[in-house]
């Protein structure tokens, strides 16, 4: 099942149900995800175009400490750049996306669950399948919006990662706060029966 609000818009009921516990890293396809899907080439060059939000999105996920990795099919300049502006890594030349990101979570110590797949393709649906929270900008293709947690409002290259980055940031905060409720209910109940 599907979200299809973001941030404070998702019932607040049902918010920590997305996820078992709280995503340290985001995985990030690039074109469709974090770029608009088009690919301008010219003279030996590929352009791609970013939106600010999203780079000030990177920003937003650093101080909160949530790691960014870009994994991407293609092998692009403009992906080297862009991922040295946002300091966040680029895994480009990926052909196994749900591979890649299994083996990026071993090499951090990082569960899949408490990762997180952005996509917006057919290669993308075994990262998606394999982490614990997926999600889609709203104009990813139809198999990659059946199978995604969360549909952003945006679509992808125009402002869909800061739509992620929010509401990935959210749900933890909105988990961390009812897990710290429940451990305070059960400390008044231990005192309760005298065991505190």
């Amino acid at each position: 099942m599907s979200t299809r609000a973001l941030g404070g818009r998702t019932p607040a009921g049902r918010a920590p149900d997305l996820i078992a516990q709280p995503i340290e890293i985001l995985f990030l396809d690039v074109d469709g995800v974090l770029a608009d899907g088009g690919i301008l080439l010219a003279e030996g060059l590929e352009l791609k175009r970013f939106a600010a939000r999203d780079g000030a999105a990177a920003y937003i996920a650093h101080r909160a400490g949530l790691k960014l990795v870009l994994v991407t099919f293609r092998d692009s300049e403009a992906v080297r750049r862009r991922a040295a502006e946002l300091s966040v890594e680029a895994l480009q030349g990926v052909r196994e996306k749900g591979a890649a990101v299994r083996a990026a979570c071993a090499q951090r110590g990082v569960e899949p669950a408490a990762a997180a797949f952005m996509g917006d393709d057919l290669v993308d649906l075994d990262a998606m399948r394999l982490v614990g929270l997926a999600i889609a900008p709203r104009d990813a293709a139809p198999a990659a919006l059946r199978l995604a947690h969360i549909v952003t409002a945006a679509d992808g290259g125009e402002g869909a990662v800061r739509e992620a980055v929010e509401t990935i940031l959210w749900l933890n905060r909105v988990l961390a706060e009812r897990e710290a409720a429940g451990a305070a209910t059960r400390g008044v109940r231990r005192k309760r029966r005298g065991q505190g």
